[in-house]
């Protein structure tokens, strides 16, 4: 009995750990740094922070994160070996009732639309899935965006990922990223 109390009550301070940590910061868009590293650069609000970048241009992989929930993520591969943009978003978002946090939680595959957008005074092709994330029986809608860049030997695909009711806090960061996001192809 004294046991499952302790259950009851570790799982009901786990649920309100996870809940505050869901609540997005504001970006911090009049306070801006630069990122640069193997030939990628891009600015990000001051109160982002890249946590992972690893491998090099041809298979490489880097996250910047917002002070919530939000974030980016940036996956390269030389153009021989990358798959096609539809391709990438439809293995990205394949996550039907994919089970996570010991099966207490789920993401749901959502449902994919491709519309233009206009970047950096430029006509692109952006993917936009709308899925929701299931966290203790709480559902909470999602977005993430697809943009694709290429340099002359490389291709990356760099997402956006947000909770829907956080996207007003964070669409000004998504934007910096993205509009300053470039490659620095070595001669």
């Amino acid at each position: 009995m004294e046991s499952m109390r302790n259950c009851k009550n570790y799982l009901c301070a786990l649920f309100l750990a996870i809940l505050c940590s869901c609540a997005a910061a504001e970006d911090k868009p009049n306070q801006i740094i630069g990122y640069s590293k193997n030939n990628i650069s891009f600015s990000m609000p001051s109160n982002w922070k890249v946590t992972e970048d690893v491998g090099e241009n041809s298979s490489r992989h880097i996250f910047v994160e917002s002070p919530g929930t939000a974030m980016v993520m940036v996956n390269t591969y030389a153009k021989e070996n990358a798959p096609s943009f539809k391709e990438y978003v439809v293995t990205i978002t394949d996550r039907a009732n994919k089970k996570f946090w010991l099966g207490l939680g789920s993401i749901s595959n959502g449902k994919i639309s491709e519309f233009k957008s206009s970047l950096n005074g430029r006509e692109v092709t952006v993917f936009k899935n709308e899925y929701v994330a299931k966290i203790f029986g709480l559902s909470v809608p999602h977005v993430s965006e697809f943009y694709c860049f290429e340099s002359e030997s490389y291709i990356a695909y760099v997402s956006s990922q947000a909770a829907t009711e956080d996207l007003p806090m964070v669409s000004s960061g998504f934007n910096l990223v993205l509009s300053t996001f470039s490659w620095n192809q070595p001669h």
